[in-house]
């Protein structure tokens, strides 16, 4: 009986551990058990193993057996992020390129990780490692530095945003030291227009340039040469007896517009630089145009102080080795240490502040609104009917000119009764397109009045 017994109860044990008792047992993965390791997993691991031994081929055919095994894995973000770790740092030209397809992708499929902001700067560091020296290419800077615009703009958050903005002082230091060293060139050649282009794009695009104090006095010294050159334009016309009323405002009125100018950028120096050396040439040329020497905050004061303290220099031996390479260390390391770079497309209005209207015409500042680059002169468009006339200027479909023969009749009296009606001959049209075309030319193109003096009289009249 007690053989028996235990006979039954053991029956009855095996048969409630087999999980077809009464109350059955769920069928568990014994994958999950505390010994066992998930095949995905054990994948991951063997290839970070091989990647930290510098493996990388067989680190990423690991995670792509990874990702294509088990596209359902927790472990196929971490995967997707290890491959372009791998490119990356296995280096080389087709090495980051794949690397920033593969951070490409991460950013795409997974936008909310955590992990989506280190991927973003990683795509602006692989175009910082190819950024070369000022004068040379600066296709690598300019995508670093929309790459790390687009990570301040979206990842306002990341923990990583102190190291962006380093390096976007860096990335902007050589593209403001590119257009910088352009614009001395053309300031070399007097072609002073060139100059005030290229140094506007500087003041809006790039507030803390190193050099920024140096290239707002070029620029006002730009304009101070132009509006001198447009007064001794006039001069000479007068002097010569071919005053030529059209000419003449014209070139009053650049004359004017280019002083103007010099003033508002000589008083944008004293307040943005009020510590630098070129402060000094701008407090005196203010005195000497009779204008008010503006009185820089104590903030921009102790901003100016800090960022010159904080700014380093390259060391002769430095300068000696850069000469050799092509990474520009010596420029990256003249870079601000403090201060938000611009992260937009601005103008220059946008720097100055200039709220009051009158100020803003005053400058007459391009807008960027078109597309246009700040400090170009924006001429009308041209239709198949020709150019188009101006907002404010007379516009007729009539003629009434008696010289004309394909005039027409349009008013009976006389030549009040015809302004009355704003009626417009067709010469008079052209007399207006001439005028526009001739206003435009030399707001472009500045006199060189040392050249005119030995041509012929007559000779400015004809080119303007």
């Amino acid at each position: 009986m007690k053989r028996s017994a235990w006979f039954i109860l053991a029956i009855v044990a095996a048969w409630s551990s087999s999980g077809c008792f009464i109350f059955p047992h769920p069928n568990l993965n014994p994958l999950a058990s505390v010994n066992s390791v998930q095949p995905d997993k054990q994948l991951y691991n063997r290839a970070m193993t091989a990647m930290s031994e510098g493996k990388y081929t067989v680190s990423r055919l690991l995670l792509q057996t990874l990702i294509n095994t088990y596209p359902d894995s927790p472990y196929l973000a971490h995967a997707k992020m290890a491959m372009g770790d791998s490119w990356y740092r296995e280096g080389g030209v087709e090495g980051l390129a794949q690397a920033d397809a593969q951070y490409r992708d991460f950013i795409t499929f997974f936008p909310t990780m955590p992990e989506a902001s280190e991927a973003q700067l990683k795509i602006a560091k692989i175009q910082y490692m190819q950024i070369q020296k000022p004068d040379r290419d600066p296709t690598h800077a300019y995508r670093a530095q929309r790459a790390l615009r687009n990570f301040m703009l979206n990842y306002p958050n990341s923990p990583l945003r102190n190291q962006a903005l380093e390096l976007l002082r860096k990335v902007q230091e050589v593209l403001a030291t590119r257009d910088y060293r352009i614009a001395k060139f053309y300031a070399l050649q007097g072609n002073y227009r060139a100059v005030q282009s290229r140094l506007r794009d500087v003041i809006a695009h790039y507030p803390l340039f190193s050099k920024g104090d140096r290239a707002t006095e070029l620029l006002a010294k730009s304009y101070l040469i132009t509006s001198s050159r447009y007064a001794a334009a006039l001069r000479l016309e007068r002097q010569q007896h071919l005053i030529n009323p059209e000419l003449a405002k014209d070139l009053r009125a650049d004359a004017a517009s280019d002083r103007q100018q010099a003033i508002v950028f000589l008083k944008f120096l004293v307040e943005r630089y009020p510590v630098s050396r070129p402060a000094r040439y701008a407090r005196r040329e203010l005195l000497t145009l009779h204008q008010t020497v503006p009185t820089p905050s104590a903030e921009e004061i102790a901003f100016n102080r800090r960022e010159i303290q904080l700014r380093k220099k390259p060391t002769k031996l430095q300068i000696i080795a850069g000469i050799l390479h092509s990474v520009p260390n010596g420029t990256f390391m003249r870079a601000d240490r403090i201060g938000t770079p611009s992260l937009t497309r601005q103008t220059v209005a946008d720097v100055l502040n200039q709220e009051n209207s009158r100020e803003q015409s005053s400058m007459q500042l391009a807008s960027n609104a078109t597309g246009g680059v700040s400090g170009q002169i924006q001429l009308e468009n041209l239709s198949n009917a020709g150019l188009k006339p101006m907002n404010n200027s007379l516009t007729a479909v009539e003629g009434s000119d008696a010289n004309d023969p394909r005039a027409l009749p349009a008013v009976q009296g006389n030549i009040l009764q015809a302004q009355a009606h704003n009626l417009v001959t067709p010469n008079q049209i052209d007399r207006q397109k001439q005028l526009r075309l001739m206003a435009a030319e030399l707001k472009a193109n500045v006199p060189d009045v040392q050249a005119l003096q030995h041509k012929p009289p007559s000779l400015l009249a004809k080119i303007f």
